[in-house]
């Protein structure tokens, strides 16, 4: 996944808000929560048999759809950032399973995840929302920091 995160179109996820259009709460930017997406997919993986790496991957690119726009469009851009993801998922030649996740995360507002990776990433998706709304994300944030610290000395 590190060479993920080194693309310019993933780091640009740093300029978009995440869930601030729905709360009074801090927001987090769009690629802190990917990687929470990535983290979690990647737990959920186990337990739906799903190959732990497809989900990660999945998980980290599922919003790479709102770095199509400048992030003053974000709030016009949220119904369509799954569909913009697809199609820029298929420009870069990921796989199907990537493209089809990062196009179905949003239902019931868009398409239905027809694979259990996809419904894995549309599960992490919301409990990510769950844990923001109840405050937990910053736990998830500490766990998920303190693993990739411990990564980086290895």
């Amino acid at each position: 996944m590190k060479e993920v995160l080194r693309w310019p179109v993933v780091q640009k996820l740093r300029l978009f808000s995440s869930h601030q259009l729905q709360t009074p709460f801090p927001a987090h930017n769009r690629l802190q929560h990917s990687i929470r997406i990535a983290f979690l997919a990647y737990k959920l993986s186990k337990f739906f048999f799903q190959d732990p790496s497809n989900c990660t991957r999945a998980g980290l690119l599922h919003d790479i759809g709102y770095a199509t726009v400048s992030p003053e469009f974000t709030q016009t851009h949220f119904f369509n950032h799954a569909r913009a993801g697809f199609y820029l998922l298929t420009k870069f030649n990921e796989p199907k399973w990537v493209r089809e996740a990062a196009r179905t995360h949003m239902f019931p507002m868009g398409a239905f995840p027809k694979t259990i990776l996809s419904f894995v990433i549309w599960l992490a998706d919301k409990l990510d929302w769950i844990f923001y709304l109840t405050r937990l994300d910053s736990f998830l944030d500490r766990y998920i920091n303190n693993i990739l610290k411990i990564n980086k000395s290895d």
